[in-house]
């Protein structure tokens, strides 16, 4: 089963399970990180429409 080790603070656990659609595991130790700068948002919506 596959488990949800970190989050950021703007999305729940719930909604992690609820949009990835098979069940999670959550870690004992779940980490908060940051949300992702805008950089890094572009940079991964370029990399995907690349592919």
């Amino acid at each position: 089963m596959a488990e949800i080790r970190t989050s950021t603070d703007s999305v729940t656990v719930e909604q992690v399970t609820e949009a990835t659609g098979w069940p999670l595991r959550v870690a004992a130790d779940l980490t908060a990180i940051p949300r992702p700068t805008a950089a890094e948002l572009t940079a991964l919506r370029t990399f995907r429409e690349a592919r």
